[in-house]
Order: C-alpha cells, then sequence, then structure tokens
C-alpha cells in the first residue's frame, strides 16, 4: 500500500472516508513551482474545505489575497493552467475549478465541481499543453483523463476513466506530452498518450517501484522520472522514447521518514523531497546521470508534518506547506541548500494541507515585437533593429538574443543594436526574448504544472532586404599607346581592365552599341595618315544587383605609314 495502515501520524480525512483513505493518510504530491513578476501561491486546506491564496514577494514573503480563503467541493491536489488562468482542486465532489483573478482571487468556473468518472480521486497535474488534466482515482484503480476548454470547464475525453492498476494516487505526464505516469500499489504505470488523449499501457508497464509510491514527477528535459516510496527512498528512472522505465544505477536513494511528495526544480538541478514524519525536507543534487547526492547541511526542517513542496521557476524560492496550518518559505542557494525566508512559516488560514496541496501560477513567456529600418536598406547601411515594443505579460524582458540572418549572432544584444550586412540580399533576422525569470520559448515541465509556459510568441522573425545601389567603378588596367603605328588600313588594340567581383562587362569601339564582353577587349581599330584616326574605346561593368557603373575609357591615335 502507498502508506501503511498502521502508522500513528495524525488522521487527515473525513470520517466517511477514514477505513477507505487511512493507507494514504500522508500521501502529497509536488508540484513544481512557476514564476513571474506577479505570481501566486495556493494551498489546499482538506480540514477546512477551503484554499489558501497569496501574493508572493520578490524576496519570497507571502502575504494573502484578499478574500482568502476560498471554499471548495474538494481540497486534496491542487494544480494551475499553463496559461495562469485556472486553478484545480480535486476532492471527494470531483474537481472544483476556478477562474483566477488579476489579483489572484478565485471564483468558481461554470458547471464545477466536475465528476472525474471515478471513485476517491486523490491528486491533479495539468498536461504541459494545457488541454488536459489528469486525475487519479484510488477508489475505483484507474485514472481520468479530462479535457479543458477554454472557459476552463472539464469534460472527460472518450474512453475516459483508464485502468490504472490498484490504488492509484499520483500521476505525471512527460515534458514532451506523450506519455502518462501513475504511481499506486502497482509500481509505476506508463501510458502512451494519443493525439485524443486516450491511454494505453506501454510494453513492461507497470514498472516496479519502491514500499508504497506517494508521488511522481519528471526532469524538465523528459530524461528521468522520480518517484517518492513512503518507506523512505526515491526510485529514479531513465526514460526511454518508448516511455518504458529502466532504474538508474544506485536507485532507490534514501530520503528521510515518510516522503509524501516531490519536485524537480525547473533547471533540472535538484530534487527536493519533504519528509511528513520527520518534519524536514531532503535536497538532492541531480548528476546528468539522474543519479541523487545529498547537498551538504540536508535535510533542512520545515514545519509540522510537510505536505506537498513548489518551486519557483527562477530557482530562488522553495514552498512546503505544513499541516497546523502554514507555509515555510525558503530561499535557495546555487547549491540548492535551503535557508527560511523571513517571516516564515506563514499562516494559510486554514488547516490539514494534503495530496499535492500546493501550486503556483505558471510564468508566461514575454512576447517579440521588434522593427528594422530601413528596409530595404543599402548596403553598407547600418541596419537599427528596434525591439523597444515587447513585453512581458507577468514580468520583465531581461534579454535580447539576435540573429541577423547572415551567420552573425548578438547573444543579449539589447533591444536596439545596429548591424551592417555585407552582401545585398534578403535576411530573416530573428529575436528571441527571456524575462525576468528565465522563460523564453521552451516549455518548462516537471510533471504536474508547468513552470514557464514557453512559446514561439517569444520569438520573432522578420525580412531584411539588403540592396546594392552603389554602381560599380572599372579600372583600365591595360591601354594602347596614345599613338598606334601600322602599315595596314586597321591596326589590332586591347583594353584590359577590372572591376568589383562578380560584375559583367560591355564594350565598343566608338560610336558602335556595346557588347558583352570580357577583359582584354580587342579590337581593330582603322589608321589615317598624317595626324592619325582618333578612337576611344568604353567599358561598362554591370554588378550583381544590377547597377551599371559609369564607362572608363581609353583613347588612341592609330597612324597609318607609308
Amino acid at each position: 500500500m502507498p502508506v501503511d495502515a498502521s502508522d500513528t501520524h495524525r488522521p487527515r480525512w473525513r470520517a466517511s472516508l477514514v477505513s477507505l483513505l487511512a493507507v494514504l493518510a500522508f500521501v502529497a504530491l509536488a508540484l513544481p513551482a512557476v514564476a513571474g513578476a506577479k505570481r501566486n501561491l495556493y494551498v489546499s486546506n482538506y480540514d477546512t474545505d477551503n484554499v489558501s491564496a497569496f501574493d508572493i514577494s520578490a524576496t519570497g514573503a507571502l502575504t494573502p489575497v484578499t478574500g482568502s480563503p476560498f471554499a471548495t467541493e474538494g481540497d486534496l491536489g491542487v494544480a494551475a493552467s499553463p496559461d495562469g488562468r485556472h486553478l484545480y482542486v480535486v476532492g471527494s465532489a470531483g474537481v472544483s475549478a476556478f477562474d483566477i483573478s488579476a489579483t489572484g482571487a478565485l471564483t468558481p468556473v461554470t458547471g464545477s465541481p466536475f465528476a472525474t468518472g471515478g471513485s476517491t480521486p486523490q491528486e491533479v497535474s495539468a498536461g504541459p499543453g494545457g488541454t488536459r488534466l489528469y486525475v487519479p482515482n484510488s477508489g475505483s484503480d484507474n485514472v481520468s483523463v479530462l479535457s479543458i476548454s477554454a472557459t476552463g470547464a472539464l469534460t472527460p475525453v472518450a474512453g475516459s476513466p483508464f485502468a490504472a492498476g490498484d490504488f492509484p494516487v499520483a500521476a505525471a505526464a512527460s515534458p514532451d506530452g506523450k506519455h502518462l505516469y501513475v504511481v499506486g500499489n502497482a509500481g509505476v504505470s506508463a501510458f502512451d498518450i494519443s493525439a485524443t488523449g486516450a491511454l494505453t499501457p506501454v510494453t513492461g508497464s507497470p514498472f516496479a517501484a519502491g514500499a508504497g509510491p506517494t508521488a511522481v514527477a519528471t526532469s524538465p528535459n523528459g530524461e528521468h522520472l522520480y518517484v517518492a516510496n513512503y518507506s523512505g527512498s526515491v526510485s529514479v528512472y531513465r526514460i526511454s522514447a518508448s516511455g518504458a522505465l529502466s532504474e538508474v544505477t544506485g536507485s532507490p536513494f534514501a530520503t528521510g521518514t515518510g516522503p509524501q511528495a516531490l519536485t524537480v526544480s525547473p533547471d533540472g538541478k535538484h530534487l527536493y523531497v519533504p519528509n511528513g514524519n520527520s518534519d524536514d525536507i531532503s535536497t538532492y543534487e541531480i548528476a546528468s546521470s539522474g543519479a541523487l547526492s545529498e547537498v551538504e547541511g540536508s535535510p533542512f526542517a520545515t514545519g509540522s508534518d510537510p505536505f506537498g513542496v513548489a518551486a519557483s521557476p527562477d530557482g530562488k524560492h522553495l514552498y512546503v506547506p505544513n499541516y497546523p496550518g502554514n507555509v515555510s518559505a525558503y530561499d535557495v542557494s546555487a547549491n540548492g541548500a535551503l535557508a527560511p525566508v523571513t517571516g516564515s512559516p506563514f499562516a494559510t488560514g486554514g488547516t490539514g494541507p494534503d495530496l499535492q496541496s500546493v501550486a503556483i501560477t505558471p510564468n508566461q513567456p514575454p512576447v517579440a515585437s521588434f522593427t528594422r529600418s530601413p528596409n530595404p536598406a543599402d548596403l553598407g547601411t547600418k541596419v537599427r533593429l528596434d525591439a523597444s515594443a515587447s513585453t512581458d505579460p507577468d514580468g520583465t524582458v531581461t534579454t535580447y538574443d539576435w540573429d541577423f540572418g547572415d551567420g552573425t549572432t548578438l547573444p543579449d544584444g539589447g533591444s536596439n543594436p545596429k548591424h551592417t550586412y555585407v552582401r545585398a540580399g534578403t535576411y530573416n533576422a530573428t529575436l528571441t526574448l527571456t524575462d525576468n525569470e528565465g522563460c523564453s520559448t521552451t516549455i518548462v515541465y516537471t510533471g504536474q504544472t508547468t513552470s514557464c509556459n514557453g512559446s514561439a510568441v517569444a520569438e520573432q522573425t522578420k525580412t531584411v532586404k539588403v540592396a546594392d545601389v552603389t554602381a560599380p567603378k572599372t579600372k583600365i588596367t591595360k591601354k594602347p599607346k596614345a599613338k598606334v603605328k601600322t602599315k595596314k588600313k586597321k591596326a589590332k588594340v586591347k583594353v584590359s581592365f577590372t572591376s568589383e567581383k562578380g560584375a559583367k562587362f560591355k564594350c565598343k569601339l566608338d560610336k558602335a552599341k556595346l557588347k558583352p564582353c570580357t577583359s582584354p577587349y580587342k579590337v581593330k581599330a582603322k589608321s589615317k595618315r598624317g595626324n592619325g584616326k582618333k578612337h576611344t574605346i568604353s567599358v561598362k561593368a554591370t554588378d550583381d544587383a544590377g547597377n551599371v557603373g559609369k564607362a572608363a575609357t581609353a583613347r588612341f591615335k592609330v597612324i597609318r605609314k607609308g
């Protein structure tokens, strides 16, 4: 069973559910935090049937949102939609859905709560694409897949709920949205997710876990899966392209007693595991193989009976709700060590957080917008690129990365760079933005809620036309002597010339028509006795852009002797 039924920890369940849910009295699934300048944190309170809402300050401190806590029809797992518009709280009534206002206040979505189609739902995870919600139902041994509408309302996908082994308690999708992992008494059940949201077991599923699996998360790069085992360990798996799992060398790794939640930092460097029975949080450095090594100073003290954990996407803060009704907030150092934020712990106004009980609104990406002038530009002219119209809906733009399309890049080049193109042509100039919390084009997701809702809006590409309007110059490199003497009626003469690379030439003698020619240009010029016959050879160059230069000339006389 996910939790030893003989454990003597404080009860968390309504009386009507004690017999069914005692084995899960300590389960909590971590929700990775999402970041931004305007950021809200939510904690579900099982004992008081409500959700506490906080504003998160720049220092990591928490301030209650006006009206908090907000009543719910369910109060176990909690997750936010990737766009930050909706919050979902699961409980005995199903899934309660809320609109999140600009202030962070909650208003029920029309039709809420929504049935899962199973019994005793435990926690909830929002898929990385923002179109589906996953809810394991421990009482009916299945997992519900619910489609999320634009209004936040939920409808089951065809075939939902899907069988998920004995007593499933937690679920996490892979960052690419192709696979779902559900933990319970059967271990880890792995599924392929179809385009419609339907689930099909991966070959080899279920995969063995430690004793009492209670929570699951993925690495942001989708290479590894982490499962907290209530017996006091974390199982670590490598995820194959097919979705199948293989345990990494050294797994499982020891934790404190009674781990019931976990989350991976958004940069994928650290893992945090609250230990419900030892009132502390184990912190690990994650190797490239996925293996864990405990950071110096770990475990770090929490409040009494920690349930759930959320890490901010910028990696600066960590939040752990504690059963008496408060949240421990931490500053996170570069090596993953934790130090309490001033004022921590912060009272929730409710009691009994449980089962993946904390979520933070996701960070939205910046929106790229730039102009280029002049466009078209003359070759050799500096082109000004102006990205001052770029915006960030919940923070500030901090990095402007430029690719000018001619093989030249300018990382962190500011909002108003200038660039000179050395060849005429049409170029695709691209601007990529990153905001103050590291959000850009890539989605950052660790299994329950999106941290950075990265998308293509953080990047913009525009064409820059560069025209060569400078006429080529032709240089006569060898010309006839000023007086060419001959005994014949005509004398053979030649002119050599050059211009810019790629230029083509036309030549003529005197008043004839210009005709294509190459250097040297050879011609027969009439002669005349006495002072001789005057002649002019003219050469014009045309460059790749079609610009025609002025004629270069060679003047001479042909004198006939005798």
